[in-house]
């Protein structure tokens, strides 16, 4: 077989986490008798293949595999030389070193870990692989000779693991749960079991998997069963299915059915079907882009104004505008200004009250000072979140101090587009009154002593835009007092001289954070223990020589995760013990020659996770098994 043949005839379905690494599900595409040489062109890895680029585009790459590659054939594991027929029922798994969201072609979930350590064990149990499958249902693929029970339970925990189940033990009550759970698993439900029942609980399935946004049940029932009334179940769970029924079996209600499933399948209707009520149907349920599959005939000034009740912006679509449409359109969505052909003041005046940013689709001529008053006014609520400069649009004449104070009680942001020869003392007080953080877009001249104590009593943040010259330690107090939970580094915003011991001691008292930003030398015991009441964190930044024994007890004595920041030559067994009883984690953090039986146990007895910390000999044998056996 040719190696460069063989790529192309591969598609990349899939990536799964498996024992923390990450495998890549392949699916052949074309009859290949002979199964082991594909197998061998796996097993031989010589140069990577990147995930974002298709296999495709790799003809002169190798597949490079971490680990030797799992295949599965009608959920059985296939070996290297076996020979079998090809139908659609063959996949192949193998390791890679790369991350994705998701490990099930049929589930957008989020990264699942998924322990692939079953399929290494060579003895494997009924017990063993229980376990495996009650934590991760995907690892009934792992399980070399699967027993009924066992996918009975795999199936329980997650139905779209039916493609992995052996098919002679693919049950009907296995296919019921399994199409239940997702009906595109009715792919994977054999022939003999698809009967009518299976078909509609398949076709009725209201859980989504699949990536298109669609149910695909009704490709994969049989045609004996594809009734009108199972094509109407399919179309109702995914419209495109439409394509797929027979031409004499489409009647107006099946039309009817589709569109009210999604508008946009207009496009898929016969043309002989379409009609008015349709059309008016398409508009209500989705009103994008409809226009270029409603006839002619059908476009009316009723039609065009539904549209634009919808969707104010469809005007662009439309070429027959009047007066009413355009207003309709505006009042919907101001933004849909853009698309008027005959702008009105009437037509200006409703959309700038809808959105101020439609000042620029404004002729210059209409622009008056009710216009520029009314687009102010409508600025919190438009630029709350996107920041947009309307001032550029407005003529400079119509920008009185009226319009930019209003502007500002609006929205303080809006003084950074207010040009600083246009900023006045009066104007930067109202901005900073509302929001201190501002001050770093008020001219520098206009930094007086004043505006910048407004500013950092209304936010402490602030202290880093006032200009050093009018860092007074009035100013500096002020800012430190008003430190709050989500203060970050308010104390490094004031000049290194005037970081007093009081300034300090109240800085951190309000926020640990800024514990960090004390100098050395000031950091009392006062100060530090403080510190470490609120963060256990802070005592990485104290110097060394101030760390006494005294202080480290005091420290895991308020959080046991502290141990992890004292220096080893300062932790005894006592304050060892105290940090695992304070934060059984802590046990991480305990030197090797320190984890005796008896810290070990008050670790694992609080919580079972801790038993990884624990060295080898530590803890009898007995013990540790308990835990392993009991899933930990």
């Amino acid at each position: 077989m040719n190696k460069i043949n063989t790529f192309r005839h591969i598609q990349m379905i899939n990536l799964l986490t498996l024992s923390g690494e990450i495998y890549q599900v392949l699916r052949v595409k074309k009859n290949y008798t002979h199964y082991r040489h594909l197998y061998h062109l796996i097993k031989k890895p010589q140069h990577p293949v990147f995930p974002h680029k298709k296999l495709e585009q790799c003809e002169s790459y190798k597949i490079y595999a971490s680990a030797d590659a799992i295949l599965l054939h009608n959920g059985k594991h296939i070996n290297e030389n076996d020979e079998i027929n090809y139908d659609n029922r063959l996949t192949v798994i193998f390791k890679f070193k790369y991350y994705y969201n998701g490990y099930d072609p049929y589930c957008n979930h989020e990264p699942v870990e998924i322990n692939g350590e079953l399929f290494d064990i060579a003895d494997q149990t009924d017990e063993i692989c229980f376990k495996y499958i009650n934590r991760q249902p995907f690892c009934i693929a792992f399980a070399k000779n699967p027993t009924q029970e066992l996918c009975d339970r795999a199936i329980e925990k997650d139905g779209n693991v039916l493609r992995y189940i052996p098919i002679e033990k693919r049950t009907r009550i296995i296919c019921r749960i399994a199409v239940t759970n997702n009906g595109d698993m009715l792919k994977y439900v054999p022939d003999e079991l698809k009967n009518e029942e299976i078909c509609n609980i398949a076709l009725n399935s209201r859980n989504r998997h699949n990536y298109d946004g669609g149910n695909d049940a009704i490709n994969y029932v049989p045609s004996n069963l594809k009734t009108y009334e199972a094509y109407i179940l399919g179309i109702r769970a995914n419209y495109e299915s439409i394509q797929n029924v027979p031409p004499d079996m489409i009647d107006y209600n099946m039309c009817k059915v589709t569109v009210q499933t999604n508008g946009i399948a207009l496009e898929l209707i016969p043309k002989d079907m379409i009609n008015s009520e349709l059309c008016h149907l398409a508009i209500h349920e989705d009103h994008s882009n409809l226009l270029p599959y409603i006839p002619e005939e059908y476009q009316t000034e009723e039609l065009y104004k539904d549209l634009v009740k919808a969707c104010g912006c469809e005007l662009s679509s439309i070429k027959n505008q009047t007066e009413e449409i355009c207003k309709l359109a505006v009042g919907q969505n101001g933004s849909a200004l853009e698309y008027v052909i005959d702008k009105t003041y009437e037509i200006c005046k409703i959309a700038v009250q809808k959105d101020c940013t439609v000042l620029k689709y404004i002729p210059n001529d209409m622009k008056t000072y009710e216009i520029c008053k009314l687009a102010t006014e409508k600025i919190s609520k438009i630029n709350k979140y996107c920041f947009e400069n309307i001032f550029e649009y407005m003529p400079i004449d119509m920008q009185t101090d009226e319009i930019y104070e209003m502007a500002i009680n609006q929205d303080p942001c809006m003084i950074k587009f207010i040009s600083h020869d246009r900023q006045t003392i009066e104007l930067c007080k109202i901005a900073v009154q509302i929001c201190g953080m501002v001050l770093i877009n008020i001219a520098v001249k206009n930094r007086t002593y004043e505006i910048c104590k407004i500013a950092v009593t209304q936010n402490s943040h602030a202290l880093e835009y006032v200009p050093n010259e009018q860092k007074t330690d009035e100013i500096c107090k002020l800012a430190v007092e008003n430190i709050d939970q989500y203060s970050r580094k308010v104390l490094s915003y004031v000049p290194i001289e005037k970081r007093t011991i009081e300034l300090c001691t109240i800085a951190v008292v309000k926020n640990a954070y800024e514990f960090m930003f004390v100098p050395p030398e000031k950091m009392t015991d006062e100060i530090c223990n403080q510190a470490l009441m609120k963060s256990y964190t802070s005592m990485k930044y104290i110097p060394l020589d101030k760390i006494t024994f005294d202080l480290c007890q005091r420290a895991v004595q308020y959080n046991g995760s502290t141990l992890a920041y004292i220096p080893n030559e300062m932790k005894t067994p006592e304050l060892c013990k105290l940090a695992v009883q304070n934060n059984c984690y802590s046990l991480k953090s305990v030197p090797l020659e320190m984890k005796t039986a008896e810290i070990c146990i008050i670790a694992v007895n609080v919580d079972p996770w801790c038993i990884k910390y624990v060295p080898d000999g530590v803890l009898p044998n007995t013990i540790k098994h308990n835990y392993y056996d009991n899933g930990w």
